[in-house]
């Protein structure tokens, strides 16, 4: 089986998840969290063992998540669901090395004659071709990998720690939140699987389908709000923390680009 040594240049998305604390349950504006769709783009080097591979590169992730502050309908404001919706990004920076290994023999769908049925009749008539010679090729030929490694990831959001600030008001009350944002490097494994298209015994396009779990919090958020009500002069404030480990689901598609072959099967 032959071996190689490529690179894989890649691009996909991300939805990215996170958690709140403790201090919401009993506010009638807070609802969280919601996963917001990314980026995710990068390279790796790959190194082509037969049914294994070990792989190291490096990848961007643009992550985001967010909350919503709404003020519930006041009395004589009829319609008026006010909504203060705070999108949280940031940026991860991607170390991963990480191996594969090949599950099962290879997958061929949708089969197809290399050339039409008028050019074999044609050739088998002039006895330039056997029966038996009748090659057949498929329109999909894949096998599956199973991915897992492990990363080291560098978040950046600004500055160490970014205060940030809004309000909107209705008639009889308003909302405002007010917090920072804190971060951290994390370390992270993934795990998941990966369709490897093939070509002429060639590997080709290949997707991945991917989970990666820090495994401590990169993101704290600290989130102070307080609803007014002038009608029955009340102020009711809260607090709570939102918390991400920057894990990730990831959908990607990658092509090899070989440097260099070598035991190549004859």
């Amino acid at each position: 089986m032959s071996q190689t040594l490529s690179i894989r240049p890649y691009y996909g998305g991300n939805y990215s998840f996170t958690r709140s604390g403790k201090g919401f349950e009993n506010s009638p504006v807070y609802k969280c969290c919601m996963p917001i769709g990314g980026v995710n783009m990068g390279i790796m080097g790959e190194l082509g063992l037969g049914k294994w591979d070990i792989n190291i590169g490096y990848s961007w992730n643009s992550l985001a998540w967010g909350f919503k502050l709404q003020v519930p309908e006041i009395e004589n404001y009829k319609g008026s669901r006010i909504e203060s919706k705070r999108i949280i990004g940031y940026d991860s920076n991607q170390l991963a090395i990480g191996v594969n290994r090949s599950l099962g023999d290879v997958h061929r769908l949708f089969p197809i004659h290399s050339q039409s049925w008028i050019v074999r009749a044609t050739q088998y008539l002039l006895k330039t071709r056997k029966p038996w010679e009748d090659k057949t090729s498929y329109l999909f030929q894949f096998r599956l990998k199973w991915l897992v490694g492990g990363a080291w990831n560098q978040i950046s959001i600004g500055d160490k720690t970014k205060k940030f600030d809004n309000m909107i008001s209705a008639q009889n009350g308003w909302v405002g939140d007010a917090g920072y944002y804190y971060h951290q490097n994390n370390i992270s494994l993934y795990s998941g699987f990966a369709i490897q298209f093939i070509q002429k015994d060639r590997d080709r396009l290949r997707l991945d389908f991917l989970f990666n779990q820090g495994l401590k919090d990169a993101i704290k958020v600290d989130l102070n709000y307080t609803i007014n009500d002038e009608s029955a002069n009340t102020s009711n404030s809260y607090y709570t923390q939102i918390y991400s480990r920057a894990s990730f689901f990831v959908l990607r598609a990658s092509y090899p680009i070989v440097i260099k072959r070598w035991n190549k099967e004859k």
